[in-house]
């Protein structure tokens, strides 16, 4: 038995049988101590019985005493252990000794009551809440020692560090070495600056697609878990239980409270918006915190299913947490209160637009609030539209609406001249459409469809009057188009006229996708109303004559029409008018500064080409009975078959017509990016 210094008072031995389970002490391989307790010996005092041997070993030859004798005085005989240091851990009746040499010891404990008496030089006695570590009923963080692994399920009762054992030592324990300083733990995003500003600057384009089915899913299953909670003793399966029916009911009543708070209107002053943003922030990352204590401690309890569906949730909520910020920190937001609510804005920002109060002058009146009925309307290469109809006092009006796109998909970029395309990032066509309607009313045309930004089902887009007229691609279908063009020369000049018309304008906002799906005519009057500008105003297209997209793909022309072969005397009139300044300021709150540059330089272009066709006698003021100078004399419609360009807008009609098969335009693959992981920071750092 280890000798016990006389100068230390002992107090009673403790049986470990006396005990409780979680008390008792490890047994130590070291037959003179029974157990260790944070890293020192701990003695059982028993009491000295004289050993008695067997009666068959009391009898031994002298020899074999002698012999043993010899090898006795010939080892090495261990001595006692002996202690300096003496220490005692009393809770109520219980009360552990620890013995050592070390003049340092740390001893935690959870049970409020324990007391220590100690005369170690250096002593730290801890008391501690025993709870779990992110949610783990197995695991528990205890203060200057770590993550400690237990082997029992952690409940209310008390527990000492007797009962847990490392997962991984901890740094730095025995011998104490020099802590690193630990990182700043943010409570919030927006207090972090770093990340903030990673956010701010990020393209954030997922859609928050959390449908009310998916709540009510969750509500059902907080509901059961509550009714199972009520069936089952205290024990880990009702603590599961207990556990899942608050985390779920937390992602519900974050996700309920997001939509609730995307209504609500945008605040009119910078700090209002501040505070609300941040009072929405705090509400999605309660929702996220609990998705991330499910994935990190409770995979165990849920099916694989429900477990990636909760990703998809933590994932979209990110998304949302990150347009909110962006929102705030829009300088321009502040003018916006009256016309926009925070599901507007936040989606102009996942289209990639900034907040200005320029955009007031194109937001629609008409919204969600007042609408009768939508269905699909068409589909074109890249997009999908709808016809809306809103009640409009006593009336009903008919809407176009095409959502905007985040992102460019279109795959025009990969036939357009390197450094000429657009910001397939920020592609923002909607903006485009509405430069190429504000730029009509130069030329004296009215060919594009009146049309304002709106939101439909929280997507902002195109809201635009539905025009008039029949596609002539397939010819079988377009009320008799074809016919009047054969045989009615003056319906196939009124035409002409049009798509002249529509060359011009086309040719000053650099379009480069006007086949003949993309315009209507009027079966009766032969006008034509020009729909989807997408692909146009390209910052690198700066001349009409020289196309930057390939003339040609497959065996279809592209629609490029180059310079037009006649011009209409109005539109000649018009287009000598028009100044650069006016270029700017009709385009300066919708486009780039390099798009509004390369439509000037093709304004320039056309104002030069529109003074050699008046040279040559081919400005056109009666499309009815003009005349050519050529031998024969042609009508204008005949006049540009014979001599405008096999791409003119005419001529690709008349090729279409002529040619059933033809693909209007050929079907294009839309270009298949992978998948972006979005550079907003994880949830990690911010508990």
């Amino acid at each position: 038995m280890s000798s016990i210094p006389p100068h230390i008072p002992i107090k009673s031995p403790i049986k470990s049988s006396s005990l409780p389970a979680y008390l008792t002490p490890k047994k130590s391989s070291d037959k003179n101590h029974s157990a260790s307790f944070s890293g020192h010996s701990v003695t059982q005092q028993k009491p000295v019985t004289k050993q008695i041997p067997p009666a068959q070993e009391q009898k031994t030859s002298g020899a074999k005493k002698l012999l043993k004798k010899m090898a006795d005085f010939l080892s090495i005989k261990p001595s006692n252990p002996s202690y300096k240091y003496h220490s005692s851990v009393s809770t109520g009746a219980q009360t552990t000794h620890i013995w050592s040499n070390t003049p340092m010891l740390n001893v935690w404990t959870s049970n409020p009551n324990s007391v220590m008496n100690s005369n170690v030089p250096q002593t730290n006695f801890t008391h501690f809440q025993p709870i779990p570590h992110k949610g783990n009923l197995s695991q528990m963080m205890v203060p200057g020692l770590g993550v400690l692994q237990l082997n029992q399920p952690l409940f209310s009762k008390p527990l000492f560090y007797q009962q847990m054992s490392f997962s991984q030592p901890p740094a730095g324990y025995f011998p104490a070495q020099p802590q690193a300083k630990p990182p700043t733990v943010y409570q919030h995003i927006y207090q972090d600056l770093a990340e903030k500003n990673k956010v701010v600057q990020a393209r954030v384009t997922e859609r928050f697609n959390i449908a009310p089915k998916e709540t009510d899913l969750l509500d059902k299953s907080v509901l059961l878990e509550k009714q199972r909670l009520s069936t089952l003793p205290q024990g880990i399966q009702s603590t599961v239980s207990r556990l899942k029916s608050r985390h779920l009911d937390q992602v519900s009543t974050s996700i309920k409270n997001h939509q609730l708070n995307l209504a609500q209107p945008l605040p009119t002053k910078p700090d209002d918006i501040e505070a609300q943003g941040k009072t929405f922030i705090h509400n999605i990352e309660n929702g996220m915190r609990a998705i991330d204590v499910i994935l990190d401690t409770g995979r165990a309890y849920y099916h694989p299913e429900s477990l990636s569906k909760l990703k998809t949730i933590r994932q979209e909520l990110n998304a949302e947490r990150s347009l909110v910020l962006q929102v705030m920190e829009q300088k321009g937001a502040k003018g916006l209160g009256d016309k926009l609510n925070w599901q507007t804005a936040t989606d102009f920002m996942r289209v990639g637009y900034d907040l200005t109060p320029g955009m007031l002058q194109h937001m629609s009146s008409f919204d969600d609030s007042a609408l009768k009925s939508a269905h699909p309307f068409g589909k074109g290469m890249t997009h999908t539209v709808s016809k809306l109809i809103y009640h409009d006092g006593d009336k009903t009006t008919a809407k176009i609406f095409k959502a905007e796109d985040a992102r460019d998909s279109s795959g025009y970029a990969r036939i357009t001249k390197k450094g000429s395309y657009l910001d397939t990032e920020r592609p923002h066509f909607a903006m485009r459409n509405l430069a190429a309607q504000s730029l009509q009313s130069l030329l004296g045309l009215d060919m594009v469809p009146k049309m304002e930004l709106a939101t439909h089902q929280g997507k902002v887009g195109l809201l635009m009057d539905e025009a008039k007229g029949k596609t002539a691609f397939p010819p079988g279908q377009n009320d008799g188009i074809t016919k009047k063009l054969e045989q009615n020369p003056q319906f196939a000049n009124a035409v002409a006229r049009e798509l002249v018309n529509a060359e011009l304008f086309d040719g000053l906002c650099g379009q480069q996708d006007r086949h003949p799906g993309n315009y209507l005519i009027d079966p009766d009057t032969g006008k034509v109303s020009l729909i989807d500008n997408d692909q146009s105003f390209y910052p690198g297209h700066t001349s009409v004559a020289k196309s930057t997209t390939k003339t040609s793909e497959g065996t279809w022309f592209s629609p490029w029409p180059g310079l037009p072969a006649l011009i209409d005397q109005q539109a000649f009139d018009k287009l000598q008018g028009i100044k650069e300044q006016d270029i700017r300021e009709k385009l300066s709150s919708l486009l780039n500064q390099d798009e509004i540059e390369s439509t000037v330089k093709r304004l320039d272009e056309l104002k030069q080409h529109a003074l050699e066709l008046k040279k040559e006698n081919r400005v056109v003021d009666n499309w009815a009975t003009w005349k050519s100078d050529t031998s024969p004399a042609l009508g204008a419609a005949e006049y540009i078959k014979q001599h405008g360009s096999r791409q003119s807008y005419f001529n690709a009609l008349e090729r279409v017509i002529g040619n059933p098969s033809s693909s209007i335009p050929p079907v294009r693959e839309p270009v298949r990016e992978p998948v972006r992981k979005q550079s907003q920071p994880t949830f990690s750092s911010l508990r």
